[in-house]
Formats: C-alpha cells, structure tokens, sequence
C-alpha cells in the first residue's frame, strides 16, 4: 500500500506540473484562469490527502490491540450505565438490560439508568414495566426538546460513579466488557474515556448490510488510525468514561446532532484524549429500512459538519493539538463537505467549456490525468471497505462477506445526493437541534431527491460525452461524476416502493 501511495504522490506531481506550465503558456481571461487554478489546489489537495490515507493503511495490516491481556482488577469501582431510548424496541431494550445483568461484575456496583424521552405514553409505559421487573432505574421526560443529549444530561444529574458508559438500547453489550473498560481506564489514567468495536447482526438485506458496513469501516479502519494519531472518537454507544471528563466538558454537547463527536472534540481541545479496544462491546441492529437509514446517515453527516463548522478553527489554532491530531480531526469532519465540494468541482468545468476552454492536464492520446481523480477516490474506498470487511472475518461473530461490496459500492453511490444538503446546511449551522425545523429522524424525500438527481446525470452525461467527442477531454470528469447519480433513483425506488 505504501507503493500505491507512492504511486499516487508521484502522479500528483506530473499532474501539477503539466498544468501549471500550460497554464504558464497559455492566455485565460481572469475569471478562467482564476477557475483553473482553484481546480488545481483541489486536485493537489485531493492527491496529497488520498496519499496519506493509503499510506496511513499500511500500519492498520499490522495493527495490535493493547489491551488483549490485562491485569485483573483488585478492586471494582462504581459504573453508571446509561441506555437512551425514545421510540425503540423494547425486546431489545430488555435484552440489553439483561446482558448487563449478566455481567462478570459486582452487580451491586453496576447502576443501570435508562433515560427515556419518548412522547408515546403507552411505548413509555412498556418501558417502564421492563425497567421495574429487572429492578433498574428510569428517569422519563417526554418534555426534552434537545434530543439524545439534552435526555442524557437530564439522567447524569442522577448518578455520582466514577465511571459512565453509554450503550444504545439496540447495542446488546457483550459478556466482560464493563470488567474490560474499566480495566483500561484503572490501568491507563491518561485516557478519559475508552470506546469499543460495535458487531451488527441480521443484514438479510443489502441497505441493512450497507448501513452496518458504514459503521464497521469507522471501528475496523478509522479508529485504529486514530489510536495511532491520539485522536480516537467517541461513537455515541459502547464506550465508558470517566464521570470528570464529562463534567469537565460541562455534560452533553447539544449543539449538534453529532453530541459523540463534539464531545470528543471538546476534551481534545483540552487536552483530554481517549483510547479504543479492538474489541467487539456490543452486538445489535441497525435501523430498519432504507428510509430511516438515510435519515441516520444524513443526520450524522449535518452532525459531523456541523461540529466541523463550530470547531475546525479552534482546532487549527490550537496549541495542545499535534499535526497528526489536527490533520486527523478535519478530515474525519470533512467527509461530506469534501462530498460537497466535488460535486462544485466538477460543476466548474462546465463554464469553461462552453467558453472554448478545455481546462488544461495532463493528456495522453484521449486520456485526461483528470480521471485519475475519481479513479483513486474510489480506488481508496474499495481498499477501505475490503480491508474493513477482512479484519471483520477474524470474529466468528461476523456476518459480513466480501460479496456484499459491490452491492454496498453501488448503494453508496445512490446516497451521495440524498445526503447532499446535510453538508450544506451543516456548514451554514442550519437545521440543526437548536432550531424549530430541527428533527432527529428527518423525512428525506428519497424519490423526490433520486428523480432530480437522475435527470441532472442524464443531462450532464449526454452534454459531456459530447464535449469529449468534440475535443474537450476535461470533460471525462464530468462524465465520470455525472455517472454517479444514474444509479440514485432506481436504488430508492427499489428500497422505498418494493422493500418498505
């Protein structure tokens, strides 16, 4: 892999320069050449980054768990264990009631709370009778209005352990792994908070699979390289702290819908750092159907660039921070408006090709060095997924094969324009929790959005291909980019109108 990074920073470099010195040789009108230009940092900048990334891969291959053998513990601290739930299972709230029961752990030590916010008496009211058969304690208030955050403030007002861990009512923890947090946190005090792998378990179809493979590339791939760069995320669930971590931080960001990330992000800005345990913590589903999956996925992307908005020049300025910390924050928050962007990118060629411009590359007979672009991205991503996918293997508890990544390749394409404005009105720090038109579960207009988005890739696609045909080999790009909303209404229209 570091070849292939190498690869990549060496074609970076021919691809720069050709431009740059025909760009040099030739006469743009300002705004051209101002266009060019901006296009150019993004290419390098794309170049550099994807570089690093598969650089960054080679170390995850020989990738070692710290804490696979630890000392036993000489004694057993308190634990407050907080299950959130608003409208969900109660078979499975049950069932994650139980495995804590069942813990290797003093019982008397562990103080389970389940905060529960759901408007619906009659749902509160089965879980309430849950709660009160396995002697747990509940804290109900329907008048929350600061989502999972705001529900989980109110509960921490009721518990005084030291330590606190978080699992979804949907994440059923597995057996040692209260014992096993507390064991790194007892043995490692520089740490304030530990975060374990999440499993997932009846992907009987591809969106199930697809949702569950976004999550298994985070624990498989991207906190590994965390725990290297000392930057490693909290992932809302299957995780403990300690309690003046949180305390220190003032509770629960309720800022955005992403409070995982941003309470991550405000201990690093202190100086506070957390570690993860190649370990599955918890075993559990994921949302079902593909409406509510989108909905998750596009509240996480606000989420993530929303915190991106609040916090990326703190974190930029900041002095506790390495650059390893630094560069691993902002591209983790960046995902989607990097998505954003390249869809702008790519929208920029179209003026200077109607004007007679064929923004100048690197060509070789048809062959733009621009291709090369959507080429690595996606090249990276299949590397991910696939080497997500491998590690998952080494648990028997898996059920994830390699034959489910083209199906996830193809539906991911499909839901780049579906999550589209979460990056938008992240940035702009709209539609977030603290406004009116905030919601948790927003009703994304899957068909309405796939429709649009395939009549744009049609259009797109017949002017680009003529373009190429008439000489413009910038245009490849934008044949390649438009493609990738051809797939978006016939994926929906399948998930929402066949598999409801």
């Amino acid at each position: 892999m570091k070849l292939f990074a190498s690869l990549i920073i060496v074609l970076g470099f021919i691809h720069a320069y050709v431009a740059i010195t025909t760009i040099q040789s030739e006469t743009f009108l300002y705004w051209q050449s101002t266009i060019i230009y901006i296009q150019l940092i993004v290419e390098i900048f794309i170049f550099f980054q994807i570089a690093i990334m598969i650089w960054s891969y080679a170390g995850i291959v020989h990738y070692n768990d710290n804490y696979k053998t630890l000392e036993d513990l000489t004694e057993y601290p308190d634990i407050d264990v907080f299950i959130p739930i608003r409208n969900g299972s109660a078979k499975y709230l049950e069932e994650t009631i139980i495995a804590l029961k069942n813990q290797d752990y003093p019982q008397e030590k562990v103080h389970i709370i389940v905060a529960d916010d759901t408007p619906n008496q009659e749902l509160a009211n089965l879980y309430k009778s849950i709660t009160l058969r396995h002697d747990v304690k509940l804290i109900y208030d329907n008048s929350n209005s600061k989502f999972k955050a705001g529900m989980l403030n109110i509960a921490l007002k009721f518990a005084n352990s030291k330590y606190v861990c978080f699992f979804d009512h949907d994440q059923i923890p597995a057996q040692g792994i209260l014992k096993h947090f507390i064991n790194i946190l007892e043995h490692n005090p520089q740490y304030s908070f530990v975060q374990a792998k999440k499993m997932f378990k009846d992907l009987h179809n591809l969106s199930r699979v697809w949702s569950a493979l976004l999550y298994l590339q985070f624990f498989e791939i991207m906190e590994k390289l965390k725990q290297n760069s000392k930057s490693v995320f909290f992932a809302g669930s299957t995780a403990c702290f300690r309690r003046n971590a949180i305390n220190l931080v003032g509770g629960m960001p309720e800022d955005t819908f992403t409070e995982d990330n941003e309470l991550t992000i405000r201990l690093l800005l202190l100086g506070s750092i957390g570690t993860f345990t190649n370990k599955i913590g918890s075993l559990g589903t994921v949302p079902d159907g593909f409406v509510n999956q989108v909905a998750q996925l596009w509240r996480w992307s606000h989420g993530g660039t929303n915190v991106l908005s609040l916090y990326g020049l703190p974190v930029i300025k900041s002095k506790k921070l390495s650059i390893a910390q630094k560069i691993d924050i902002i591209a983790t928050l960046s995902i989607t408006p990097i998505l954003v962007c390249v869809y702008i990118y790519s929208i920029s060629f179209i003026p200077l090709i109607i004007t007679g411009v064929d923004s100048p590359r690197l060509v070789i007979g048809t062959f733009s060095s621009l291709a090369i672009i959507p080429i690595i991205i996606s090249s990276t991503y299949i590397i991910l997924a696939t080497l997500a996918v491998v590690f998952s293997k080494e648990d028997e508890r898996s059920e994830f094969k390699l034959s489910h990544l083209p199906g996830f390749f193809l539906i991911g394409l499909a839901n780049n324009i579906l999550i589209l404005s979460s990056g938008i009105f992240g940035l702009l720090r709209k539609l977030g929790p603290k406004s009116k038109r905030g919601l948790w579960m927003r009703d994304i207009k899957v068909i309405q959005i796939s429709f649009i988005g395939l009549i744009i890739g049609l259009i797109v696609e017949y002017f680009a291909i003529n373009w190429f045909l008439d000489g413009f080999y910038s245009a490849i790009l934008l044949i390649l980019v438009s493609s990738t909303l051809l797939p978006t209404f016939f994926i929906a229209l399948y998930y929402v109108k066949i598999k409801p």
